[in-house]
Protein backbone atom coordinates (compact mmCIF):
# COMPACT_ATOMS: atom_id res chain seq x y z
CA UNK A 1 0.00 0.00 0.00
CA UNK A 2 1.12 3.58 -0.94
CA UNK A 3 2.15 6.33 2.19
CA UNK A 4 -0.72 8.07 2.63
CA UNK A 5 -0.71 12.10 1.46
CA UNK A 6 -0.99 14.70 4.03
CA UNK A 7 -3.95 17.51 2.19
CA UNK A 8 -5.38 19.44 4.84
CA UNK A 9 -5.48 20.18 8.70
CA UNK A 10 -8.93 21.43 10.64
CA UNK A 11 -9.79 21.73 14.38
CA UNK A 12 -13.22 19.87 14.07
CA UNK A 13 -13.41 16.42 13.21
CA UNK A 14 -17.10 17.30 11.52
CA UNK A 15 -15.28 19.48 8.72
CA UNK A 16 -12.92 16.69 8.09
CA UNK A 17 -15.80 14.20 7.32
CA UNK A 18 -17.26 17.31 5.28
CA UNK A 19 -14.38 17.16 3.17
CA UNK A 20 -13.99 13.44 3.17
CA UNK A 21 -17.15 13.02 2.05
CA UNK A 22 -16.57 15.90 -0.95
CA UNK A 23 -13.90 14.65 -1.97
CA UNK A 24 -15.46 10.65 -2.14
CA UNK A 25 -18.13 11.94 -4.56
CA UNK A 26 -14.94 12.52 -7.01
CA UNK A 27 -13.74 9.42 -6.59
CA UNK A 28 -11.07 10.33 -4.20
CA UNK A 29 -9.86 7.88 -1.58
CA UNK A 30 -8.90 9.54 1.91
CA UNK A 31 -8.20 8.84 5.29
CA UNK A 32 -8.86 10.88 8.76
CA UNK A 33 -6.43 10.85 11.39
CA UNK A 34 -6.01 12.43 15.10
CA UNK A 35 -2.91 15.05 15.04
CA UNK A 36 -2.62 16.23 18.28
CA UNK A 37 -5.08 16.49 20.90
CA UNK A 38 -6.80 19.46 19.09
CA UNK A 39 -6.97 18.99 14.73
CA UNK A 40 -7.66 16.18 12.17
CA UNK A 41 -5.77 15.51 9.09
CA UNK A 42 -6.92 15.00 6.12
CA UNK A 43 -4.99 12.15 4.25
CA UNK A 44 -5.20 11.45 0.41
CA UNK A 45 -4.48 7.65 -0.69
CA UNK A 46 -3.34 8.11 -3.53
CA UNK A 47 0.25 10.83 -4.19
CA UNK A 48 -1.12 11.44 -7.70
CA UNK A 49 -4.69 12.33 -7.02
CA UNK A 50 -3.38 15.36 -4.55
CA UNK A 51 -3.44 17.83 -6.97
CA UNK A 52 -6.76 17.12 -7.96
CA UNK A 53 -7.73 17.21 -4.33
CA UNK A 54 -6.24 20.14 -3.36
CA UNK A 55 -8.30 22.04 -6.48
CA UNK A 56 -10.94 20.76 -5.23
CA UNK A 57 -10.89 21.58 -1.52
CA UNK A 58 -10.08 25.29 -2.63
CA UNK A 59 -12.97 25.50 -5.22
CA UNK A 60 -15.04 24.06 -2.29
CA UNK A 61 -13.86 26.87 -0.09
CA UNK A 62 -14.14 29.57 -3.04
CA UNK A 63 -18.16 28.16 -2.78
CA UNK A 64 -18.65 28.97 0.25
CA UNK A 65 -17.43 32.51 0.14
CA UNK A 66 -19.91 33.39 -2.65
CA UNK A 67 -22.91 31.56 -0.55
CA UNK A 68 -22.14 34.50 1.95
CA UNK A 69 -22.87 36.90 -1.09
CA UNK A 70 -25.62 35.00 -2.07
CA UNK A 71 -27.13 35.20 1.50
CA UNK A 72 -26.53 39.17 1.82
CA UNK A 73 -28.10 39.72 -1.74
CA UNK A 74 -30.85 37.18 -1.19
CA UNK A 75 -31.83 39.79 1.57
CA UNK A 76 -31.87 43.05 0.51
CA UNK A 77 -35.06 44.63 -1.20
CA UNK A 78 -35.79 46.47 -4.06
CA UNK A 79 -35.78 50.34 -3.79
CA UNK A 80 -39.31 51.56 -5.53
CA UNK A 81 -38.95 54.66 -7.28
CA UNK A 82 -41.82 57.04 -8.81
CA UNK A 83 -42.24 57.34 -12.30
CA UNK A 84 -40.02 59.66 -14.43
CA UNK A 85 -37.78 60.55 -11.33
CA UNK A 86 -34.01 58.95 -11.57
CA UNK A 87 -33.49 56.10 -9.08
CA UNK A 88 -30.15 56.41 -8.48
CA UNK A 89 -29.78 59.92 -7.88
CA UNK A 90 -32.86 59.88 -5.10
CA UNK A 91 -31.40 56.56 -4.04
CA UNK A 92 -28.59 58.05 -2.96
CA UNK A 93 -29.80 61.38 -1.42
CA UNK A 94 -32.49 58.93 0.61
CA UNK A 95 -29.16 56.89 1.97
CA UNK A 96 -27.50 60.30 2.83
CA UNK A 97 -29.92 61.63 4.38
CA UNK A 98 -31.33 58.58 6.70
CA UNK A 99 -27.62 57.14 6.77
CA UNK A 100 -25.05 59.19 6.33
CA UNK A 101 -22.47 57.50 8.29
CA UNK A 102 -22.69 54.10 7.35
CA UNK A 103 -22.28 55.96 3.73
CA UNK A 104 -19.43 58.02 4.52
CA UNK A 105 -17.08 54.90 6.39
CA UNK A 106 -18.05 53.07 3.14
CA UNK A 107 -16.73 55.92 0.92
CA UNK A 108 -13.39 56.10 3.11
CA UNK A 109 -12.90 52.41 2.73
CA UNK A 110 -13.01 52.50 -1.30
CA UNK A 111 -11.35 55.40 -1.36
CA UNK A 112 -8.39 53.81 0.65
CA UNK A 113 -8.81 51.04 -1.33
CA UNK A 114 -8.44 52.03 -4.84
CA UNK A 115 -5.41 54.15 -3.11
CA UNK A 116 -3.78 51.36 -1.91
CA UNK A 117 -4.35 49.59 -5.04
CA UNK A 118 -2.33 52.22 -7.09
CA UNK A 119 1.15 53.48 -6.00
CA UNK A 120 -0.12 54.83 -3.18
CA UNK A 121 -0.38 51.83 -1.19
CA UNK A 122 2.75 51.83 0.76
CA UNK A 123 1.68 55.31 2.34
CA UNK A 124 -1.62 54.83 2.54
CA UNK A 125 -0.83 51.26 4.69
CA UNK A 126 1.23 53.12 6.84
CA UNK A 127 -0.75 56.05 7.61
CA UNK A 128 -3.74 53.46 8.57
CA UNK A 129 -1.56 51.00 10.27
CA UNK A 130 -2.86 50.32 14.08
CA UNK A 131 -0.65 51.36 16.77
CA UNK A 132 -1.52 50.41 20.46
CA UNK A 133 -2.50 53.33 22.77
CA UNK A 134 0.94 54.08 24.46
CA UNK A 135 2.30 55.21 20.91
CA UNK A 136 -0.73 57.51 20.15
CA UNK A 137 -0.32 59.52 23.31
CA UNK A 138 3.18 60.31 22.33
CA UNK A 139 2.75 60.86 18.61
CA UNK A 140 -0.79 62.18 18.96
CA UNK A 141 -2.06 60.15 16.23
CA UNK A 142 -5.23 58.73 17.32
CA UNK A 143 -6.57 57.58 13.78
CA UNK A 144 -4.41 54.64 14.62
CA UNK A 145 -6.68 53.34 16.68
CA UNK A 146 -10.06 52.82 14.14
CA UNK A 147 -7.47 53.43 11.01
CA UNK A 148 -7.39 49.27 9.65
CA UNK A 149 -10.75 48.75 9.57
CA UNK A 150 -10.44 51.28 6.18
CA UNK A 151 -7.98 49.44 4.64
CA UNK A 152 -8.89 46.24 2.70
CA UNK A 153 -6.76 44.14 0.69
CA UNK A 154 -8.76 42.40 -2.24
CA UNK A 155 -12.37 43.43 -4.14
CA UNK A 156 -13.84 40.10 -2.27
CA UNK A 157 -12.71 41.51 0.93
CA UNK A 158 -14.31 45.03 0.65
CA UNK A 159 -16.95 43.95 -1.20
CA UNK A 160 -18.25 41.45 1.46
CA UNK A 161 -17.53 43.46 4.49
CA UNK A 162 -19.05 46.64 2.52
CA UNK A 163 -22.77 44.80 1.90
CA UNK A 164 -22.59 43.54 5.84
CA UNK A 165 -21.36 47.17 6.67
CA UNK A 166 -24.48 48.61 4.36
CA UNK A 167 -27.20 46.29 5.82
CA UNK A 168 -25.95 46.01 9.52
CA UNK A 169 -24.91 49.63 10.08
CA UNK A 170 -28.06 51.01 7.83
CA UNK A 171 -30.66 49.16 10.18
CA UNK A 172 -28.62 50.39 12.96
CA UNK A 173 -28.26 54.44 11.90
CA UNK A 174 -31.79 54.24 10.84
CA UNK A 175 -33.27 52.45 14.19
CA UNK A 176 -31.00 54.27 16.94
CA UNK A 177 -29.26 57.42 15.10
CA UNK A 178 -26.11 58.34 13.88
CA UNK A 179 -24.55 58.68 17.05
CA UNK A 180 -25.24 55.07 18.31
CA UNK A 181 -23.87 54.12 14.87
CA UNK A 182 -20.66 56.23 15.71
CA UNK A 183 -20.62 55.05 18.73
CA UNK A 184 -20.61 51.22 18.05
CA UNK A 185 -18.15 51.58 14.92
CA UNK A 186 -15.48 53.43 17.54
CA UNK A 187 -15.39 50.76 20.57
CA UNK A 188 -16.46 47.70 18.42
CA UNK A 189 -13.61 49.19 16.22
CA UNK A 190 -10.75 49.54 18.82
CA UNK A 191 -11.95 46.71 20.55
CA UNK A 192 -11.34 44.39 17.80
CA UNK A 193 -8.19 46.11 16.87
CA UNK A 194 -6.50 46.00 19.49
CA UNK A 195 -7.47 42.02 20.10
CA UNK A 196 -5.71 41.50 16.65
CA UNK A 197 -2.98 43.28 17.56
CA UNK A 198 -2.38 41.64 20.76
CA UNK A 199 -2.47 38.40 18.90
CA UNK A 200 -0.64 38.98 15.89
CA UNK A 201 0.93 42.26 15.64
CA UNK A 202 -0.07 45.14 13.51
CA UNK A 203 -0.26 43.65 9.81
CA UNK A 204 -4.08 43.05 9.70
CA UNK A 205 -6.75 45.60 8.13
CA UNK A 206 -10.35 45.70 7.72
CA UNK A 207 -14.26 46.32 8.53
CA UNK A 208 -15.05 42.79 9.63
CA UNK A 209 -14.41 43.21 13.21
CA UNK A 210 -16.49 45.98 13.18
CA UNK A 211 -19.23 44.00 10.93
CA UNK A 212 -18.96 41.30 13.67
CA UNK A 213 -19.73 44.41 16.09
CA UNK A 214 -22.60 45.25 14.54
CA UNK A 215 -23.96 41.48 14.04
CA UNK A 216 -23.56 40.57 17.74
CA UNK A 217 -25.54 43.98 18.52
CA UNK A 218 -28.44 43.69 15.90
CA UNK A 219 -28.24 39.63 16.81
CA UNK A 220 -28.55 40.33 20.74
CA UNK A 221 -30.92 43.14 20.51
CA UNK A 222 -33.35 41.52 18.70
CA UNK A 223 -33.61 38.68 21.03
CA UNK A 224 -33.12 40.85 24.29
CA UNK A 225 -35.55 43.45 23.24
CA UNK A 226 -37.24 42.34 20.23
CA UNK A 227 -40.14 45.64 20.54
CA UNK A 228 -36.84 48.10 19.20
CA UNK A 229 -37.43 46.42 15.68
CA UNK A 230 -34.13 45.48 14.94
CA UNK A 231 -33.51 41.75 14.28
CA UNK A 232 -31.37 39.11 11.56
CA UNK A 233 -32.79 36.11 10.23
CA UNK A 234 -31.95 32.85 11.25
CA UNK A 235 -29.87 31.70 8.67
CA UNK A 236 -27.98 34.56 8.38
CA UNK A 237 -26.85 34.25 12.16
CA UNK A 238 -26.09 30.40 11.65
CA UNK A 239 -24.34 32.18 8.50
CA UNK A 240 -22.54 34.31 10.55
CA UNK A 241 -21.58 31.63 13.48
CA UNK A 242 -20.31 29.25 11.12
CA UNK A 243 -18.28 31.62 8.97
CA UNK A 244 -16.63 33.00 12.30
CA UNK A 245 -15.62 28.94 13.47
CA UNK A 246 -14.59 28.49 9.72
CA UNK A 247 -12.06 30.79 10.06
CA UNK A 248 -10.59 28.85 13.06
CA UNK A 249 -10.54 25.53 11.02
CA UNK A 250 -7.38 26.40 9.09
CA UNK A 251 -8.53 25.38 5.98
CA UNK A 252 -9.43 28.29 4.22
CA UNK A 253 -7.00 29.80 1.94
CA UNK A 254 -7.23 33.53 3.11
CA UNK A 255 -5.50 35.01 6.32
CA UNK A 256 -8.68 36.01 8.47
CA UNK A 257 -8.20 37.98 11.04
CA UNK A 258 -10.04 35.32 13.42
CA UNK A 259 -9.13 37.48 16.78
CA UNK A 260 -10.66 40.80 15.32
CA UNK A 261 -13.57 38.85 14.22
CA UNK A 262 -14.47 37.01 17.66
CA UNK A 263 -13.35 40.21 19.66
CA UNK A 264 -15.97 42.42 17.88
CA UNK A 265 -18.70 39.95 18.21
CA UNK A 266 -18.15 39.80 22.12
CA UNK A 267 -17.59 43.45 22.08
CA UNK A 268 -21.02 43.96 20.35
CA UNK A 269 -23.15 41.38 22.18
CA UNK A 270 -21.87 43.19 25.40
CA UNK A 271 -23.12 46.26 24.05
CA UNK A 272 -26.11 45.24 23.57
CA UNK A 273 -26.77 43.56 26.73
CA UNK A 274 -25.77 46.66 28.38
CA UNK A 275 -27.97 49.09 26.53
CA UNK A 276 -31.10 46.90 26.49
CA UNK A 277 -30.31 46.77 30.58
CA UNK A 278 -30.38 50.12 30.55
CA UNK A 279 -33.50 50.71 28.58
CA UNK A 280 -35.37 48.15 30.85
CA UNK A 281 -34.29 50.07 33.94
CA UNK A 282 -35.47 53.50 32.47
CA UNK A 283 -38.66 52.03 31.41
Amino acid sequence: MSELTPLVKVSRREVAEQIQTFLSGHQIATDIQPEGESHWLVYVFYPAQQPKAQALVQGWLTQIQRQQADYLWSNASPVKTKPGSQPGFSALLQIASRSPFMLLIATLCVVAFLASASLWFSPVRELLRFAPLGQVLESGQWWRLIGPTLMHFSAMHIIFNLLWWWILGGQIERRFGTSALVILYLLTGIASNYGQYLDGGSNFGGLSGVVYGLFGFVWWIGWIRPEWGVSLQRNLIGFMLAWLALGYTNILPLNMANTAHLVGLLSGCGLAALIALIGRRQS
